[in-house]
């Protein structure tokens, strides 16, 4: 007959406390005036364009890859207020639609000051954060849009090197 165990239970690990709890939030809620200035400094200083634009335009790449670490910020704002991941893929396609086209000297510059994408992305944070609305058909279609995109960027140079042997060789004959 198994003799019962006299060993204490392990101890269990410890939960966050109402005062845990709301220093947490306090936190986040503290973050969210740093992030408006952030967006609207990247996006719109006021004259209709922003430090995006112009940093894109003087330091071209450099400017773009810098702006474009900087709105990371607001994708982890985003995931420190529990964001639901459907609209931080959305967020985070944003972030290198603009980070990408952006990169394109002066083309990319007339981007970044149209697309926004740090108040678009502002928005969604405001929109969504703590579970207040839950992600809409607009969300799901934009990332379905965005990775049909990246599969087809993917499968196209595939189609077209494949294309391209098929005429070469119909002009050949190989």
């Amino acid at each position: 007959m198994p003799v019962p165990s006299t060993a204490p239970a392990a101890p269990s690990p410890p939960t966050a406390t109402q005062e845990e709890a709301r220093g947490t939030l306090q936190s986040v809620a503290e973050r969210r005036p740093w992030i408006r200035k952030l967006a609207r400094g990247l996006d719109d200083l006021g004259l209709g364009f922003g430090l995006d634009a112009i940093l894109g335009l003087l330091i071209p790449g450099v400017g773009d890859a810098l702006t474009g670490g900087a709105s990371r910020a607001i994708l982890a704002t985003a995931v420190l207020e529990r964001v639901p991941f459907v609209v931080l893929l959305r967020m985070l396609m944003n972030v290198l639609v603009d980070t990408l086209v952006g990169m394109v000297p002066v083309l990319g510059d007339l981007f970044d000051v149209a697309y926004r994408a740090n108040l678009k992305n502002l928005a969604l944070l405001e929109k969504h954060a703590g579970g207040k609305e839950p992600p809409g058909l607009r969300d799901w279609l934009a990332v379905a849009t965005g990775l049909g995109l990246v599969i087809a960027g993917a499968v196209a140079p595939f189609l077209l090197f494949g294309g391209v042997m098929a005429w070469l060789t119909s002009v050949f004959g190989g």
